[in-house]
């Protein structure tokens, strides 16, 4: 059955040569979905929803699990739709404390083929520096990725991660996530992940009072871990803010704030 289900990812993700960018990194899962969904588009957690105009689209995330300062971490991604088809997405991730590092960098092309179909492809390059260069782990992900619009309510996404270097980590990830819009105050998010270590789903709802303000409310299958979100939009700015709350590491907050260049 794994087989089949990577096979699957394999054949939705090779579907066009070029694909997304950015995704959702392991710390934000059960934060952020593969298909997140915000006010006015404030925060995209991938290069192939593509963005409703030609502006630089920008965003900084600070996230502390369990508020413990050796394990925090700050992201940054910038994406732009480069041709009314076309779509550029840069994400950067790091984690620092003393004299150990850990960094995320990915970079990604979208292009929608359809109005259903929109395809692309990610450089996912990832690295950790222990005590002054005494040892470096480091690891290159090539993902596609393929978003398939079956009506105007309901999304399906496709990823699957392959590492091209030397590394203890997975060296496949499929990824499949399902945003359904049940109108235009509620959306449902399944978020379901399968790789050679464990699977996991994330179930997330969606509620929106107004256009400019969410709530969100995320469950994680695996970890019975849960996450709120609340996120409002003023102009050209967002703002997000929310925790994750598991057994283990209690209480981890999150904060981020978003624009329009």
């Amino acid at each position: 059955m794994k087989k089949r289900l990577i096979t699957a990812g394999i054949a939705v993700g090779i579907l066009s040569p070029l694909i997304s960018c950015a995704q959702v990194q392991p710390d934000w899962k059960g934060i952020f979905s593969e298909l997140e969904v915000s006010p006015h588009q404030i925060i995209s957690t991938n290069a192939i929803s593509m963005m409703p105009d030609s502006l630089w689209h920008a965003g900084v995330f600070c996230y502390s699990p369990g508020g413990v300062k050796e394990l925090n971490k700050q992201a940054i991604y910038l994406q732009k739709r480069i041709r009314p088809k076309e779509q550029l997405r840069i994400y950067y991730e790091t984690r620092r404390f003393n004299q150990y590092a850990e960094n995320t960098l990915v970079v990604g092309y979208a292009k929608k083929y359809s109005n259903a179909i929109t395809a692309g492809l990610t450089m996912n390059y990832q690295s950790q520096k222990f005590s002054n260069d005494y040892l470096v782990k480091s690891s290159l992900l090539v993902e596609p990725s393929c978003l398939v619009q079956f009506s105007n309510s309901l999304n399906v996404y496709s990823r699957l991660s392959i590492a091209t270097l030397k590394t203890t980590k997975r060296i496949d990830h499929l990824v499949l996530a399902m945003r359904y819009d049940y109108s235009n105050s509620i959306v449902f998010n399944v978020d379901a992940s399968l790789s050679q270590l464990n699977s996991d789903c994330y179930v997330g709802m969606s509620y929106f009072p107004s256009d400019d303000f969410k709530i969100q409310l995320t469950f994680d299958c695996l970890s019975a871990a849960t996450a709120f979100q609340f996120a409002y939009t003023k102009k050209r700015l967002g703002y997000i803010v929310g925790s994750k709350y598991n057994y283990s590491l209690g209480l981890s907050p999150f904060i981020g704030i978003t624009t329009q260049l």
